[in-house]
């Protein structure tokens, strides 16, 4: 019951610091008024929208009035540090800046896509239906993991060139779990991948062995996948299987249509430059003019 105890107060201050970030000064008392800091206060009503009120009633008088100390010592120092003008220094106000374009940001994107993200049983079972054999097939991928355009075209050069996939992978693969395995990421099937839609829908899109995709942008950054090998499964899979990872694949694909829907919009609307070859030319970094396109090549 201690450890609970103690637990639970830990998240309690928790709570307690972020309220500290993000209360704000208030001249009108709106609710029942617990902590007052100059024309800052904290109602009741404030704190239970931040502390959940069962775990308020399941701590210790000593430990809610600790909250509220705690609360009152952030917004000293807080006032303190605005009299002496520290939101004025630039750094502060840089990430000030930011941090108001990432709320805005934030809340007008998850706005937009609420609406747009809906998924249906039907669409997911007609998905389902399209790529039946997809679901019942088991691949096996190697992949090598870059951080930038520029070195996966000097790695897709290479391989256009001769050299091994899985000693360029253990070159150069920023992915260091599969790198010591010459890229050898394993095998799945899909739906196996919830989390990396992009690595899967690429790696699936490779039908015959000694495949290679272009250069592809995934999870890991820039990728080359590599087709192993690839069959039938002995267990057969059905819709109620898989019926939540298609879904949650439909909303992500219907999230990003719309967002690059979105951005092809806003385009034509503003004006935009974009010069990603004076970023080049400032690191030092030659721009090669390799085609991505797909190779295939021997171990």
């Amino acid at each position: 019951m201690r450890f609970r105890r103690n637990n639970m107060v830990v998240l309690l201050f928790l709570l307690a610091i972020g309220m500290m970030v993000f209360s704000g000064c208030k001249k009108e008392e709106k609710g029942k008024v617990i902590v007052k800091v100059g024309k800052s206060i904290l109602t009741v009503e404030e704190l239970l929208s931040q502390i959940p009120p069962q775990l308020l009633v399941n701590t210790s008088p000593q430990n809610r009035s600790r909250i509220l100390e705690e609360w009152m010592a952030g917004e000293l120092m807080y006032q303190d540090a605005l009299r002496q003008g520290f939101d004025k220094q630039p750094a502060v106000s840089e990430q000030l800046k930011q941090l108001k374009k990432q709320i805005i940001t934030q809340a007008y994107i998850q706005d937009l896509m609420a609406a747009s993200s809906f998924v249906s049983e039907d669409e997911a079972m007609a998905y389902f239906n399209e790529h039946e054999d997809e679901y019942n097939t088991v691949i096996e991928v190697s992949h090598i993991s870059l951080n930038s355009v520029g070195m996966a075209r000097t790695v897709l050069k290479e391989l256009e060139d001769g050299r091994s996939f899985s000693s360029l992978a253990r070159k150069y693969s920023a992915d260091s779990s599969t790198a010591i395995k010459g890229g050898y990421f394993g095998s799945l099937r899909k739906g196996d991948l919830e989390r990396l839609p992009l690595f899967e829908t690429h790696a699936f899109s490779l039908e015959k062995v000694k495949d290679i995709t272009p250069i592809v942008q995934t999870e890991f950054g820039y990728d080359i996948i590599r087709l192993l090998s690839r069959k039938k499964s002995r267990k057969r899979i059905g819709y109620a299987d898989v019926s939540e990872s298609i879904k949650m694949a439909l909303r992500q694909q219907k999230t990003q249509r719309r967002y690059e829907s979105l951005i092809d919009s806003l385009k034509n609307e503003i004006a935009v430059e974009l010069h990603p070859e004076i970023l080049e030319q400032e690191l030092g970094i030659s721009m090669l003019n390799v085609p991505i396109m797909p190779v295939e090549q021997g171990e």
